[in-house]
């Protein structure tokens, strides 16, 4: 009807989903100050704020020295959503399930290594460890935050 009419419509939402299938733009406010504003994809893609990429993809923020475990050395905070980390089962894996989650068609796992805690997805139809199995892991795609 929205696009039929040609009218604007604010949605004020508390659910990430929920906005990022109907929004058309997005601006974001934290605390009730500007945070970031542009297209849904453009936003989980590539989220200017650690804020932002918690909200929008129930990502993974790491620092700087966090972000060195894995071989990347940046200066910023650095993003990484759920599904872009890939771990499979290993004995000599670094990373130990901590929680499973199970959502359906896929699962959300915990996993922690010293300090650093992750929040990983796995598809149903691929292995699922157990709670306590040990993982190697390897990230796929990071982004460097612009500002923390």
């Amino acid at each position: 009807i929205v696009d039929e009419t040609g009218l604007t419509v604010i949605i004020v939402s508390h659910d990430p989903q929920e906005v990022l299938s109907l929004a058309q733009s997005i601006l974001l406010l934290n605390k009730g100050a500007f945070e970031a504003k542009g297209s849904p994809r453009e936003l989980y893609e590539a989220p200017p704020t650690p804020y932002v990429a918690k909200l929008l993809a129930k990502s993974n923020v790491l620092s700087s020295r966090q972000a060195q475990a894995f071989g990347i050395v940046t200066e910023r905070d650095i993003c990484i959503h759920r599904e872009w980390v890939d771990c499979s089962i290993d004995e000599q894996g670094d990373f130990v399930v901590q929680d499973i989650y199970f959502r359906g068609f896929y699962s959300e796992l915990l996993i922690h290594k010293d300090d650093i805690e992750l929040h990983i997805v796995k598809h149903s139809n691929t292995p699922i460890p157990k709670i306590g199995q040990k993982l190697s892991v390897d990230i796929l795609r990071f982004i460097e935050m612009q500002k923390g």
